[in-house]
Formats: C-alpha cells, sequence, structure tokens
C-alpha cells in the first residue's frame, strides 16, 4: 500500500515563482490541487498542465500573472486556479503542502 508523504512549504508570495514551483513539482502528471475559490469554499481538483487537446482559438486567454490555466480531468474543461489560494499539490504520493511563512518560525 502506498502512502502519501506531506512537505510543508512556506507559500512564496511572487506569484512566478510559485508557478514555476508547481510547474517543476507536477511536471507533465495528473495531480489534486486544492485552493480556496473566490467564493470562500475550498474544492479539490484533479487536473493536468499543459494539455492541448481541447483547446479552442489557439491561445491562453488568462491575463492574470496570479492565475494558473489547468485542465479539470472531471469536469473536462479548462480551469483557472489562484495561485494566492492554492493550499496543496497532490502528486505521487507526495502532497506539497503550502503554508504561511509565520508558521514555519
Amino acid at each position: 500500500m502506498n502512502e502519501v508523504v506531506t512537505i510543508y512549504s512556506p507559500r512564496l508570495s511572487n506569484a512566478d515563482i510559485m508557478r514555476r514551483v508547481v510547474e517543476a513539482t507536477v511536471q507533465d502528471k495528473i495531480f489534486t490541487a486544492e485552493f480556496v475559490k473566490a467564493d470562500g469554499t475550498v474544492r479539490r481538483m484533479n487536473a493536468r498542465l499543459n494539455v492541448k487537446k481541447h483547446i479552442k482559438g489557439g491561445r491562453d486567454c488568462n491575463t492574470s500573472k496570479n492565475m494558473l490555466a489547468v485542465y479539470d480531468l472531471k469536469a473536462k474543461g479548462y480551469r483557472n486556479i489562484n495561485l494566492d489560494t492554492l493550499q496543496s499539490v497532490l502528486v505521487d504520493h507526495i502532497n506539497h503542502v503550502f503554508t504561511d511563512e509565520a508558521k514555519f518560525e
């Protein structure tokens, strides 16, 4: 049986660096993201990065640097995850939890 290992990391305030951390962690694998939606509810989503099969129009229309475009496997469509409210990413039985830096002091 595969157990989940949890790694706690400080939440990064720079959205570009946070995006790079998530992309490097996930690579091209299916992952579970947990984040807080705009209405304040917590959502868990099975997703994948860099899916090109269902693109219409050929370009990403997302202009916000704080948003990460992913393909939601359950809804079969593209969704945006706010990097400022991303709580965790689970991939390959490793749960990467992003917390406030104050918890590390």
